[in-house]
């Protein structure tokens, strides 16, 4: 059996901070954390949410960079719609997306 481990991004969490951000500076702060905390890189790292104040442009291109300097191997977005995934995709490959329901988790 092999094992994925995936890591999101989007929450200010630092510094008393609250709310969510999907900025590139934000994303490649927290996947450093993310690697210092885990002692390895995650296998996927994904937004949480989409922040409406940063372009979706902005936040692919920081996960995109994160994967093509090896620190996650897949990319993917967690509660979007599908015309966001399908904007995202245009741009970059987006491996993962998750749906989330009140009762069931559906991974495409």
């Amino acid at each position: 059996m092999r094992h994925i481990v995936a890591s999101k991004c989007g929450f200010k969490c630092f510094n008393g901070e609250s709310g969510v951000t999907n900025s590139a500076p934000h994303i490649k702060e927290y996947i450093e954390g993310t690697i210092e905390r885990l002692g390895f890189t995650p296998d996927l790292y994904y937004l949480h949410r989409i922040d409406p104040k940063t372009s979706l442009e902005e936040s692919i291109g920081a996960l995109d960079e994160i994967r093509k300097a090896g620190k996650t191997k897949y990319i993917g977005l967690s509660e979007c719609s599908a015309k966001t995934l399908r904007r995202a995709n245009e741009s970059k490959s987006i491996t993962l997306y998750l749906c989330f329901s009140r009762h069931k988790i559906a991974v495409c």
